[in-house]
């Protein structure tokens, strides 16, 4: 069921009506449905790279319900990795540092260096190495 209901919610396709849907289907607003939204991004980004962008986006739709830097951080992430996929590499840098930010500023150094590591790939592909450092 709660496939079905992030599928619809992806589907949807104004942020308005996105949250409109989220509140009235009280199970979107969860943390695990972020982290499921995460995980369905991650098979997309690849093969189907518009999608996880989609999905991403929806999940920060979702987040904007929430009172979850982790979950926020998360669909950040997807984000920019969605963009860095797609060749928006500015668009990409913008959102992987905030996902870095977000995920150092509740603690979460793992995370936050994880999104680094996309920042760091980023900035290789626009020329400026040393950025990185």
């Amino acid at each position: 069921m709660q496939n079905n209901l992030i599928e619809q919610l992806v589907d949807i396709g104004e942020p308005r009506d996105q949250r409109r849907f989220a509140q009235s289907q009280t199970a979107l607003i969860d943390p695990a449905v972020i982290r499921e939204m995460k995980s369905m991004a991650d098979e997309a980004v690849r093969a189907e790279t518009p999608r996880a962008l989609r999905i991403a986006e929806s999940a920060l739709v979702v987040c904007g319900l929430l009172d979850d830097p982790s979950s926020l951080a998360l669909s950040t992430r997807a984000k920019a990795q969605a963009l860095h996929l797609m060749g928006r590499l500015d668009d990409a840098l913008t959102a992987y540092d905030e996902a870095s930010e977000i995920f150092a500023g509740s603690g979460d150094a793992v995370e936050s260096a994880r999104s680094w590591i996309g920042k760091i790939d980023v900035l290789l592909l626009l020329g400026r190495p040393y950025d990185a450092l």
